[in-house]
């Protein structure tokens, strides 16, 4: 379906695009942005970037602060302002960035575990390729760059056995000890 505006202009129907003009609100935005500025400056004095955070912190950092944040928020929210810690505007920012940041870890490790699994296909149906029928094949999880060794350092995974038959491959994955 087309668009026309009344230059005679034409564009398709947005309908299924994302809308972030209308997800988002100015005025939100612009005030998580004064909160984020505010705790740029370090203790030096210095002022680390403002994507500094992407670098990754533990989720664990972010549930904690997080909670702190959120429970200010109810404890404003239940009536009782004068024994929160934190203004209902610091505590709001404080929790949309932990939120932000939770969800940050969540979606990386998504994309890293979906980038292991291909390179893994990849290297077991080369290294198969090489050998006649479905014969199974070890490979040790080591470092360095191989993102196999990336992300079975962070899963606490040593060994990855895969197969490949007429049925295509099919993997498992091992941990330390097992």
């Amino acid at each position: 379906m087309v668009r026309t505006f009344a230059t005679g202009a034409t564009r398709d129907v947005d309908a299924s695009k994302l809308d972030y003009e209308g997800f988002f609100s100015p005025l939100v935005m612009e005030r998580f942005a004064q909160y984020m500025h505010g705790k740029r400056k370090l203790a030096d004095g210095s002022l680390r970037d403002g994507d500094n955070w992407q670098k990754g912190m533990p989720r664990d950092s972010y549930m904690k602060s997080g909670f702190r944040h959120f429970f200010d928020w109810w404890t404003i929210h239940r009536g009782w302002k004068k024994i929160a810690l934190e203004p209902l505007e610091v505590a709001l920012c404080g929790l949309l960035f932990n939120v932000s940041g939770y969800l940050h870890e969540v979606i990386k490790s998504r994309l890293d575990a979906e980038a292991w699994v291909e390179a893994v296909r990849d290297e077991v149906a080369r290294e198969q390729a090489a050998r006649e029928g479905g014969e199974q094949l070890e490979l040790p999880l080591t470092g360095g760059a191989d993102l196999r060794g990336l992300a079975a350092r962070e899963a606490g995974d040593t060994t990855f056995v895969g197969q490949v038959g007429p049925a295509g491959l099919s993997a498992v994955r091992g941990r330390e000890g097992e």
